[in-house]
């Protein structure tokens, strides 16, 4: 079982690694069909992805952190990412139908196709930290 960490930012590493995190390997991008089953994916990484790690039998722990907008674009060091409260959150994400259309339903209008969703927060056993999960549930 490998740990992945998908950055390209050095704050970010350091900060893993000045949280005892441990990551066997870190590349700043993904390849999806290099994660087997008990894998494990750090990073921020777009939904589509986290939802492929997921269905591939890994693990997908989001950094998140609360981020002012005058800090977007900007590159932070592993001292601006504990300020801004980054932690590891895990979620498990899947892909769901969306009526044969390339986009599901949008809006007040969507009637009966809206799906509805059950989520549930999760706690990581390595880092304590919590996420959550998301199932389809009947209307």
């Amino acid at each position: 079982m490998t740990t992945f960490f998908i950055t390209r930012h050095a704050g970010a590493h350091l900060w893993a690694e000045q949280e005892g995190i441990r990551v066997d390997r870190l590349v700043d991008h993904l390849d999806p069909a290099e994660i087997e089953p008990g894998d494990t994916v750090l990073g921020t990484l777009p939904v589509n992805l986290a939802a492929e790690v997921c269905a591939r039998g890994g693990r997908y722990l989001h950094l998140s952190l609360v981020l002012p907008a005058e800090w977007r674009g900007r590159e932070l060091s592993a001292d601006d990412l504990r300020r801004f409260g980054a932690r590891l959150e895990q979620f498990e994400v899947r892909a769901t139908p969306s009526a044969g259309r390339p986009y599901g339903p949008v809006g007040r209008d969507a009637g009966d196709e809206t799906e509805a969703r059950h989520c549930q927060r999760t706690t990581d056993s390595v880092t304590g930290n919590t996420g959550v999960s998301s199932e389809q549930t009947d209307p």
